[in-house]
């Protein structure tokens, strides 16, 4: 139809081929500001939503900062309260030490008295204990009547520790063999029991060792004397011994290596050299007393 327009609109001279290029060019135009629309719209439709975005991204981003500076206030109030909580404990571990050195003051004047055959107090333990006690100890046989604010038995877990004490000396009663511990509290009992594994090994290589008040071992060895407050310094102390000696007996073993051999008819003096060589028992230390567990 167009065509057919641009022919009758065309004047007579136009060729067919004039013609067909006019009508191109209206259609190209044509097609151009379709597409040109059909572009500008989709643009604007992908701008808008950009924009969207754009706006969402931001709003995310201002939620992010703040998160972010609630986060900040609370790792630094955390180590805040991380200071206190330490600080605190310190506190606590002063304050414990505290109430076992007063409560291990209010306990000076107390006795405990280990091995004593169940019942032979009666019924009068304070007036049994004033009668045995210069038995006992010669020295309190020249002293006045024993003042005794109490005396009752303890049973149970409360003696595990002092079971595995060292004994004191050989104070007996009937049968049995005493042994006087002082009265010490519960927490510094607790601290002084844990370096009975340390102290073992100790006695065990015939190296003198004892516990200072409250819980500290001290140690000689080889004119040295060592202090460790802690059981785990005590235990590596003992590993470096167990090296140490590890060491030694290596270096003093005889070497089977180098026994001359002898003539054959001296076989058998031979086999019974090595084999005395291979049994002959190394240097038991003396042993000492067992640890003490308060």
């Amino acid at each position: 139809m167009a065509a057919a327009n641009v022919a009758n609109d065309a004047s007579p001279d136009l060729n067919v081929e004039d013609i067909i290029a006019q009508v191109l060019e209206k259609q190209q135009s044509v097609l151009e500001s379709v597409v040109h629309n059909a572009v500008k719209g989709a643009l604007t439709e992908i701008d808008t939503s950009l924009q969207h975005i754009r706006t969402e991204l931001e709003m995310q981003g201002t939620t992010v900062r703040d998160v972010m500076q609630r986060l900040e206030k609370t790792q630094g109030d955390n180590r805040q309260m991380k200071k206190i909580v330490n600080a605190c404990v310190d506190d606590q571990k002063k304050f414990e030490h505290k109430l076992a050195e007063m409560e291990d003051r209010s306990r000076r004047n107390n006795v405990r008295i280990i091995g004593l055959t169940e019942g032979s107090e009666k019924s009068d333990p304070v007036g049994f204990l004033q009668e045995q006690l210069p038995v006992w100890i010669p020295s309190l046989q020249n002293k006045a009547i024993i003042e005794i604010d109490r005396a009752h038995r303890i049973y149970g877990k409360a003696l595990q520790g002092a079971r595995q004490a060292q004994q004191k000396g050989p104070i007996h009663d009937s049968r049995t063999t005493l042994r006087f511990k002082p009265d010490y509290s519960a927490f510094t009992i607790q601290r002084r029991q844990e370096f009975i594994a340390a102290q073992r090994k100790l006695h065990a290589k015939g190296i003198s060792n004892f516990l200072i008040y409250p819980a500290t071992l001290r140690v000689t060895h080889k004119g040295r004397e060592f202090t460790f407050t802690t059981a785990k310094d005590a235990d590596v102390f003992c590993r470096e011994l167990d090296v140490e000696d590890d060491t030694t007996c290596t270096r003093d073993a005889p070497r089977l290596d180098r026994v001359p051999m002898m003539e054959s008819e001296d076989d058998d003096a031979s086999t019974q050299r090595i084999s005395r060589l291979e049994r002959e028992p190394t240097a038991e230390p003396e042993k000492a007393d067992p640890p003490t567990a308060d």
